[in-house]
């Protein structure tokens, strides 16, 4: 699976006691589409860092703590569930490429870590997985399933669809919606550009009200 376990996130969670609305854990793609290439370099794509800022830039950290996870071929973690968005945003500023490679959209294992960081989660209000990525699923039908185990445990998810940086359309529509369940309460944007990245989120973000996009 991915690089954590169900005990070790649960001895994790037992040091977090703080009751806040929500969580919310974003699950962003770290694949190649999502990498500017400059000689033999590679940077996180700026309208990516952008969303990520917007999360931090919209949230109520007395309300809600964030936690950040990126995928490719593997999954891993950027920040745990926190109320630090100093902090938070000195990560989303500095990140750096996966050592594992950058070649699948590996969306299975990314949603069913999401659920495990969230298993214990005190949140009064909700507990939301929000998925950014341009890329088909390598298993849909295994992203599909992680899906609804998440909504099982009360989680809703939300995702965010842009376009590849050429415009084009990375993915297949009907299989993104066949992950979601929209009467439980998940929602999906799909954008017309990556520009639209920084428009999707609220400026007030978290607490949610109800609706993540709202």
């Amino acid at each position: 699976m991915g690089f954590s376990t169900l005990n070790s996130l649960k001895i994790l969670h037992h040091s977090l006691t703080l009751t806040v609305a929500d969580d919310i854990v974003v699950v962003a793609d770290d694949s190649e589409s999502t990498r500017d290439f400059l000689d033999l370099t590679y940077f996180y794509n700026n309208d990516n860092k952008a969303f990520l800022s917007d999360v931090v830039g919209g949230t109520d950290f007395s309300a809600c703590r964030i936690g950040v996870l990126l995928f490719s071929d593997d999954v891993r973690f950027l920040s745990n569930l926190t109320t630090n968005g100093t902090q938070l945003q000195s990560d989303i500023d500095n990140i750096q490429p996966s050592d594992n490679g950058f070649g699948k959209t590996n969306l299975a294992d990314a949603i069913t870590e999401a659920t495990l960081l969230l298993l214990d989660s005190k949140a009064t209000t909700s507990k939301v997985i929000l998925v950014v990525t341009d890329g088909q699923p390598n298993d849909v039908n295994g992203a599909r399933e992680a899906a609804v185990t998440a909504r099982s445990l009360g989680i809703k998810i939300g995702l965010v669809l842009p376009p590849l940086p050429d415009g084009n359309i990375g993915y297949r529509p009907a299989d993104m919606r066949g992950i979601l369940d929209t009467v439980a309460g998940d929602e999906i944007q799909i954008l017309a550009s990556r520009a639209d990245l920084t428009t999707v989120l609220p400026s007030s973000f978290c607490p949610t009200a109800g609706s993540i996009f709202a």
